[in-house]
């Protein structure tokens, strides 16, 4: 292992000093369809090279040093339907002029999450995506809250400050978090361990629902989310901006500033945030004692492309204080945690490398990632203190020998994870975490139709080790686990504006460190946990399907699913009480489940008012074990309705819109007996509008809304304070500006 790792590492030093000039250019004009007008500043993007240029204002561009091969190019502009050409360079000048037509719809862009840069109706895995300027209006309190917009995604919350995302029913270390090229590592199995990421300078978040073992190792069972950051700069261009986020539920702000710029060599980002709320207010005017919590974030890249190759170098800090309410108590606005607190320091420096061949591509990601989580009880010192260190590798040969008729993806990827206690007292011991797997993937293009299929083999090894005060009960554990899987699945286009998906995949998940070995008192939980070392690993099959039309007047996606799990985990009460806590001890245990649903959405935008769009969304998930007892944490049914007015310009505000939503959220009754009670249903009614305008020369994108209208008391069944009687925030009147900024333009 780790002479492989010494392997990679090499690699990402010694390859930037490859300097082969096998290059082409890309150059042409964007017009308008109707009138044959140029377009000026349409964007102009090479998604696997991280390149792009805008269009003067004659509609012209040029993109040079390309390396040779073939390459999905994408050409948007706002209020416009976004055009993707797949064009081979041979290392001549490529003209490809491009028409663009307006679009009443949002249009997304070419997505990267499923294994090839390919358009979106081109994958049999479908691929959700939110882009910078939906997670503005989202408007929610951390990252996890925004994702919430995109049916089927749920967040299992501790108040406004801490938000573990949920897809299709799955959670925790059944969802795998990639941010900088590399998977995100922080004591996820944790209900009250929050996404631990900001959305500042993310530039969209792709998500897969379903198994996505395949190219994303163990663990990615429930699916994969995809942060990604913002793309780097147009070459020779330098620009930046400046936001704020404000909301009066929490007299809280989030504010973010950057900068970045390309050269024809070298690029560069850097980027600073600060949040700080108070306690949230709820729906009858009572603050949530202790629901405050600050952040600090840094991110910074620097890369180069010269030839064939392109290297970047990514890093982020992220620091977090977040209170842990469990009674209302003191009414304050005070921003400084009170007892019980935790602090999470997260440091993630990632390399990305590329090498660029003409049929073949060569990646390597290697990552290093610190996550320091220090759960204060009753004074100074941290009762729980555990340190996690993370390398991770990801190596993978890309061949297109026919250009773009056949595509292959072979790689070797692995983990090596330590865990080390340095608090008063430990719920899961010093570990060490190792895995390897072997993947290929292959997809095949044809006229109408895309199929893709693939395999993979992993190992994890899970080694605890002696601990000063004691090993755990039951003594050290050293075990192997092992696993093959696989998936296939096909996207048939029937005519222009139908796609027809479905796919069958596998996933598997070794258990954690928390559900094999945990012995102690975990704070927020309120429970005495006793992991099962003789826990097997869970394997799942899940069968998706779904149907897409795209038309001029109506956008509808209709998707199914069912997912089987062998040896489901999950932790139940035992008839023990322990005395010196004064809480129930739960166990860990296993049992066969099954999970099935599905979501619908459906945006209806009538002629001649093709700026109304009328909006429906809904999503609905049931789990139960093989006993028909229902499994825990499972999202109410959920119903979004909205009204949005998209209206043309309106002197100096551009794009401006309106927007109002009704958010009906059905009684879940369905619930596990022993860890939860059924939740009512409610409604919530919310409100927003905004547009882009100038201020003299600089443009301001400014959005304004209010959540939760009328002020209604409800709990969500996710929410973790359920027990305690608390409730959500009541209404929020929140503020979002964002004012970009330009230094040196091309």
């Amino acid at each position: 292992m780790k002479k492989i790792c010494l392997a990679i590492l090499a690699m990402a030093v010694l390859l930037p000093a490859l300097n082969v000039h096998a290059q082409s250019a890309l150059s042409g004009k964007i017009t308008e369809t109707e009138g044959d007008s140029p377009v000026y500043m349409a964007a102009i993007y090479i998604p696997d090279l991280q390149r792009g240029c805008l269009s003067d204002s004659t509609g012209h561009y040029s993109l040079t040093k390309i390396p040779n091969g073939t390459y999905k190019v994408q050409y948007s502009y706002l209020g416009y339907q976004t055009e993707i050409r797949s064009i081979v360079f041979d290392g001549s000048t490529r003209e490809m002029n491009v028409e663009m037509q307006p679009s009443v719809v949002e249009t997304h862009e070419i997505v990267v999450t499923a294994g090839y840069a390919s358009h979106q109706d081109e994958n049999p895995i479908k691929v959700d995506q939110l882009s910078s300027r939906e997670l503005q209006r989202a408007g929610g309190s951390n990252l996890a809250a925004s994702l919430t917009k995109t049916p089927g995604i749920s967040s299992v919350s501790t108040g406004s400050g801490i938000g573990k995302p949920v897809i299709r029913g799955l959670s925790g270390n059944r969802v795998v978090v990639f941010s900088q090229g590399i998977r995100i590592e922080n004591q996820q199995w944790g209900d009250e361990h929050g996404l631990g990421i900001s959305d500042d300078g993310v530039e969209k978040v792709e998500i897969i629902k379903g198994p996505a073992s395949l190219l994303y190792g163990p663990d990615a069972m429930g699916g994969v989310i995809n942060i990604m950051d913002e793309k780097p700069a147009e070459i020779h261009t330098v620009k930046g901006d400046f936001s704020t986020k404000l909301s009066s539920a929490t007299m809280g702000h989030q504010t973010g500033v950057g900068l970045k710029g390309s050269g024809d060599v070298f690029r560069f980002n850097v980027r600073g945030s600060y949040a700080n709320h108070a306690d949230y207010r709820m729906g009858d005017g009572v603050k949530v004692t202790d629901s405050r919590f600050n952040e600090r974030g840094v991110k910074a890249s620097v890369g180069m492309h010269k030839g064939i190759m392109a290297s970047d170098l990514h890093y982020t800090l992220v620091n977090t204080h977040l209170g842990l309410p469990e009674e209302i108590g003191d009414q304050s606005n005070s921003r400084t945690p009170m007892l019980p607190y935790q602090t999470v320091t997260t440091h993630i420096l990632s390399s990305v490398n590329t090498l660029y061949l003409e049929k073949t591509r060569i990646k390597c990601n290697v990552g290093y990632l610190a996550n320091d989580r220090r759960e204060f009880e009753d004074g100074t010192t941290p009762g729980l203190h555990m340190n996690l260190h993370t390398l991770t590798w990801d190596g993978r040969l890309y061949m297109n020998p026919k250009q773009d008729k056949y595509e292959l993806i072979v790689g070797l990827q692995g983990m090596s994870q330590t865990n080390h206690n340095s608090g008063e007292e430990w719920l899961i011991p010093d570990a060490a975490t190792n895995d390897v797997g072997v993947l290929g993937l292959g997809k095949w293009n044809f006229d109408h139709a895309n199929i893709q299929a693939g395999l993979r083999f992993d190992n994890r090894n899970i080694r605890t080790m002696h601990m000063s005060d004691g090993d755990p009960p039951g003594g050290l554990v050293n075990n192997n686990y092992r696993s093959a899987n696989g998936s296939i699945g096909i996207s048939w286009h029937p005519g222009e504006v139908w796609v027809l998906r479905t796919n069958l995949a596998t996933g598997f998940r070794a258990p954690n460190l928390a559900e094999l070995t945990s012995d102690g008192v975990h704070e927020g939980t309120n429970r005495y946990e006793v992991g099962n070392r003789n826990l097997m690993s869970e394997q799942n099959l899940q069968w998706d399907a779904s149907v897409h039309l795209h038309g001029k007047h109506v956008t509808f996606d209709l998707a199914g699913f069912y997912n089987h799990i062998n040896h489901y985990i999950y932790i139940q009460p035992t008839a023990m009480w322990d005395t010196a806590n004064a809480v129930y001890i739960f166990q860990y245990v296993q049992s066969n489940a099954n999970l099935f649903g599905g979501e619908f959405m459906v945006d209806i935008h009538p002629h001649p008012f093709d700026w109304l769009h009328i909006e429906n969304a809904l999503q609905l998930v049931s789990g139960e074990r093989s006993d028909k007892e229902a499994l825990p944490l499972i999202p109410a049914p959920e119903i979004r309705s909205s009204l949005v007015c998209n209206l043309k310009a309106l002197g100096k505000l551009k794009e401006p819109y309106v927007s109002f939503e009704v958010v009906n959220t059905l009684e879940q009754s369905h619930v596990n007996r022993l860890l939860e009670t059924t939740s009512p249903g409610y409604s919530l009614f919310n409100v927003s509008l905004g547009a882009s305008f100038k201020a003299g020369k600089q443009t301001l994108d400014v959005d304004i809304g209010v959540d939760n209208l009328t002020d209604k008391t409800y709990i969500p069944h996710l929410s973790r304070l359920k027990s305690e009687g608390i409730f959500n925030p009541g209404r929020n009147f929140r503020v979002a500006v964002k004012i970009p900024f330009a230094i040196k333009r091309a």
